[in-house]
């Protein structure tokens, strides 16, 4: 792909609605690569419309469509420069989209660091299959009916809260049994020694 089927930035006007939940979202996929295009045109969804598009007027056009959308773009053919040129654009729409960046081995490296950062919500690793398109799809489907917020980080929340709560319990079954065996070691001092003469 080259430069200019990446455009610098584009103006933005309007600013929709990004009340999505309970609605079907868009998303629309930025990427020469043939097989990611004909994964993204084949597949199916019941929460989301994956469109294949040629440029970032498409995309703006797209988001200046009403509702939540996401847009997955293809990171490979860009310089680390370029791709930050892009994100910028993307966050600065009125409608910020949720940004999927589709990449390799290589420039993954790149977007993991836009990933850390907030430039980029989640990442695709390439040669996509279609198990990880439908989890980058249902990814930004929740988004969208949070309203756009992060989810929280369910499984370590719940892990930490289960591992406070043990505590107590831990804590008080090993004071049971310590005052059970300060009982026992009592009971036998007080106990009469056996007679001898028997």
């Amino acid at each position: 792909m080259s430069d200019e089927q990446f455009p610098q930035q584009s103006a933005a006007p309007g600013s929709p609605d990004r009340s999505a939940a309970g609605a079907r979202i868009g998303m629309v996929v930025w990427s020469s690569d043939e097989a990611l295009r004909e994964l993204a045109a084949g597949f199916s969804s019941s929460t989301a419309e994956l469109q294949v598009v040629e440029n970032e007027a498409e995309i703006t056009a797209a988001l200046d469509q009403p509702g939540c959308r996401a847009v997955l773009l293809d990171a490979d053919p860009l310089q680390p420069a370029q791709l930050d040129v892009l994100l910028a654009a993307l966050k600065r729409h009125p409608a910020a989209p949720i940004i999927i960046a589709a990449a390799s081995k290589e420039p993954a490296k790149i977007c993991m660091e836009r990933l850390n950062a907030g430039s980029i919500n989640r990442l695709l690793l390439k040669p996509a299959s279609s198990g990880g398109l439908r989890l980058a799809v249902e990814y930004a489907v929740a988004r969208c009916r949070e309203g756009g917020t992060p989810a929280p980080a369910a499984p370590k929340a719940e892990a930490q809260a289960t591992g406070t709560s043990r505590l107590p319990v831990f804590i008080g079954g090993g004071a049971l049994a310590a005052v059970l065996v300060l009982a026992l070691v009592f009971f036998l001092r007080a106990s009469p020694d056996p007679d001898p003469t028997l």
